[in-house]
Formats: structure tokens, C-alpha cells, sequence
């Protein structure tokens, strides 16, 4: 997220915080993949695939933006100082259902369909409280602007709540790619369904409570996905409205 949101306009010593992370961040995945070698003695990894060649079209779900002279600065700076957070990392995942089989790594996959699971069902609670807030923005600052500075102000929070659902969009779809990578069973899969975009429609139950028709509106499927123990003052306020 913060390599995307580098900018002609970036100062250097941004950069240089950026740069510095990513070059911690590359030491850490090293580190994981000594373990990773003596843990899993896996001696094929060249050719394992990633999120980029998922199938799942991730670029669906990153942020529109960003301006053309942003792109070309990021382009610039990765192209010449490496991309560590585009490494994959050799998890059972990574390796597929047949490899996993193959190279007697299933109780490995097991534990981390666990943590996939777990993984989802974080990223769908995060997703639903930051749709109510949206939601809430909708009702309380937008409707409720009296002139252009205002529903600029609030259009702004509007746009930083959008950013922070395509991440949990995003993390919830490479936490269901590995799923079915694991060779999740039928009954998983189909809990965990394909994020579309009309999913993410505020509800007009939260925005007008007096709106006709409110009980033929169905909700996302995610809404009645179980247990129900999102918290916080977004999903609060939505339920007292």
C-alpha cells in the first residue's frame, strides 16, 4: 500500500522510510525460507505461482486512485530497487493440492487451511464494520452537509473507507485462492463465495430506515456468514439507525 502511494511529490526521506522497510521486510522473507527449506524439503520452488497468476483478478481490487504521474514514479523506483512484497512465499499453498500430496506435506496443509479459514473470516469481519461505516458517512456527513467544503470533507473519509475495503477484499480473496489451492473441500469453498463488486453496495436499510421496501432487500452473502461478533461504534450506530 505505501509503494502505491508513491508520487512525483513524495519526499525523499518517505521514500527512504519505504526502502528501508522493504529492505527489512526482504531480510524476513529469507529467514522464512531457511526454515521454510529444512521444515518443508521442498527442492522445487522455481516454478511455484502466486497471486499474480491466481486467477482471481486481484487488480480488480486495488486502489483506482492513483494519478499517471504517481505510476510512473513507483514504476521508476521498483524497477530499480527490487520488489520484495511481490515475493511468493513457499507455503503448501504455493505448491498446490497434487505437490502437497505428493511430497507428504498434508498435516502442513491441513494447519494452514486452519489459518486460511481464520484469515477469511477476519478479513470478512473487518470488511462488514468498515461497510457500516461507510454506510454511516453516507448518512451522517454526506446527507447532512450544508455546503461544498463539507461534502468535499466528507466525500474525502468516504474515499480513505473505500481504500480500506478493497484491503480487506484483498486479503480475504488471496485467503480463499489458497483454500482452494489446499484442495479445500466442497462445503469450505462454498462458504467462502467469490467476492463481487454489486456485494459492496452500501445497504439503503442503513442509509434511509424509512425506505419502502426494505424487507425484500437482500443482503450480501457475507452479512449471514457465522458467528455474528463484529463490534465496534460503526456497526452500533448502524443497528441503533
Amino acid at each position: 500500500m505505501e509503494v502505491h502511494s508513491i508520487k512525483s511529490s513524495t519526499s525523499s526521506s518517505e521514500r527512504s522510510v519505504i526502502e528501508d522497510r522493504r529492505r527489512r521486510l526482504e531480510k524476513r522473507i529469507k529467514t522464512f525460507h531457511k526454515k521454510g527449506d529444512i521444515i518443508m524439503g521442498v527442492p522445487e520452488v522455481d516454478d511455484i505461482s502466486s497471486d499474480e497468476d491466481s486467477g482471481e483478478n486481484m487488480e480488480e481490487w486495488e486502489d483506482e486512485d492513483e494519478d499517471e504521474e504517481g505510476r510512473q514514479s513507483q514504476t521508476v523506483d521498483e524497477s530499480e530497487n527490487g520488489q520484495p512484497e511481490r515475493i511468493t512465499l513457499w507455503l503448501p499453498s504455493t505448491l498446490g493440492k497434487e505437490r502437497i500430496d505428493r511430497l507428504g506435506l498434508e498435516c502442513l496443509g491441513l494447519q494452514e487451511m486452519e489459518l486460511r479459514q481464520g484469515q477469511a473470516n477476519d478479513a470478512l469481519a473487518a470488511l462488514r464494520t468498515e461497510l457500516g461505516h461507510k454506510a454511516l458517512l453516507f448518512r451522517t456527513k454526506v446527507r447532512q452537509s450544508m455546503n461544498t467544503k463539507g461534502k468535499t470533507r466528507a466525500f474525502k473519509e468516504i474515499g480513505k473507507s473505500e481504500r480500506k475495503i478493497k484491503k480487506e477484499v484483498r486479503s480475504y480473496m488471496r485467503a480463499r485462492r489458497a483454500l482452494e489451492r489446499l484442495g479445500a473441500d466442497g462445503a469450505i469453498m462454498e462458504r467462502y463465495k467469490v467476492i463481487e463488486r454489486r456485494d459492496l453496495n452500501v445497504s439503503s436499510d442503513m442509509v434511509e430506515e424509512n425506505r419502502i421496501g426494505q424487507r425484500s432487500e437482500k443482503l450480501a452473502w457475507f452479512w449471514r456468514l457465522g458467528p455474528q461478533s463484529d463490534t465496534g461504534p460503526w456497526m452500533e450506530e448502524c443497528k441503533i439507525l
